[in-house]
């Protein structure tokens, strides 16, 4: 593992996860490898629970990860991971990032577990038991998710190692930071993906 993201969904990791696997060569994980792997989902309860789990046995193979379930055990793969650079990606205020999530995560969310084109009843709990233990903000109230979030958009710079958090905010762009090669950085356009994050 080179890199542990520790931004919340909707700050760019989906262009941070196509990136990132251009650059390191192997593969990102991201909220979108649980919705296609359901037997991954209850790893990820056992983990909100704070079971033991196999970090390094289910990491195997993967070069980063980024976007939630990951970001929220951040400071666990940190000390798994001790050469890893930390990854925090942001948006411009916690206003911006509200927009964005309610229109797209928290939307998803206030719609039935079991409906068509969701990603399913199994994924909901995964969720509910991550929100329940690693998200504590009600993500029906804005007003008070958006004081809750201020000063928590950028915790990991509070408890970083020293050296290691390498920050990314996200304004509709990638801006590049010390992982890439100008060279190679370049060379590749991300784009702003709406339905994911």
């Amino acid at each position: 593992m080179k890199v542990i993201g520790a931004g919340l969904g909707r700050t760019g990791t989906s262009s941070l996860r196509a990136a990132l696997e251009l650059l390191l060569g192997q593969p990102c994980y991201h909220m979108t490898e649980a919705i296609e792997h359901p037997e991954h989902l209850e790893f990820w309860r056992a983990a909100a629970r704070s079971e033991r789990v196999d970090w390094a046995g289910f990491f195997a193979g993967y070069g980063a990860t980024v976007d939630w379930p990951g970001a929220a055990f951040w400071s666990e793969l940190a000390q798994l991971y001790p050469d890893a650079l930390i990854l925090l990606s942001t948006r411009e205020s916690p206003e911006a990032w509200w927009t964005s999530a309610d229109a797209t995560i928290f939307a998803g969310l206030r719609q039935p577990a079991d409906r068509p084109q969701g990603p399913g009843v199994a994924w909901r709990h995964m969720w509910d038991d991550l929100a329940r233990h690693r998200f504590p903000v009600d993500t029906t109230d804005a007003d008070a998710a958006r004081r809750r979030l201020g000063p928590a958009l950028p915790c990991p710079r509070r408890r970083r190692p020293r050296g290691r958090v390498s920050p990314q905010e996200l304004d509709d762009r990638v801006q590049h930071g010390p992982i890439a090669e100008p060279s190679r950085s370049a060379t590749t356009s991300f784009i702003n993906v709406r339905h994911h994050g």
